[in-house]
């Protein structure tokens, strides 16, 4: 038997400073969304985890590129800097892959 992937995928970031607010990094990731062209009618991703500066929000699958992109946020540019680390259909692999050091210039998503 076939399992069906969900329609959604989990984000990981990191965020600066770790000791941001819930609601300070859910307005950063809001405001990003809405600073690209282009996203009418889309919904913004949704900020599900935020703790000591990771943070984990859903977005609707096809939709990962285009949040990666956006929720590049470098310090300076926000109250709150982001960085996209990785992309993955659960969140239990969001937090492993979050977790796992990892090789210097390797890419994951």
């Amino acid at each position: 038997m076939s399992v069906k992937r969900p329609p959604k995928r989990y984000l990981g970031l990191r965020f600066a400073p770790a000791s941001a607010s819930r609601r300070e990094v859910s307005a950063a990731v809001e405001a990003a969304w809405r600073r690209e062209k282009g996203r009418a009618g889309r919904a913004a991703p949704r900020l599900l985890v935020c703790e000591d500066g990771v943070g984990i929000v859903v977005v609707a699958r096809g939709e990962e590129r285009a949040a990666r992109e956006a929720l590049e946020v470098p310090a300076g540019v926000g109250a709150v800097a982001l960085v996209p680390v990785v992309t993955s259909g659960t969140i239990a692999a969001v937090r492993e892959r979050m977790a796992a050091p990892r090789a210097e210039g390797a890419r994951t998503g």
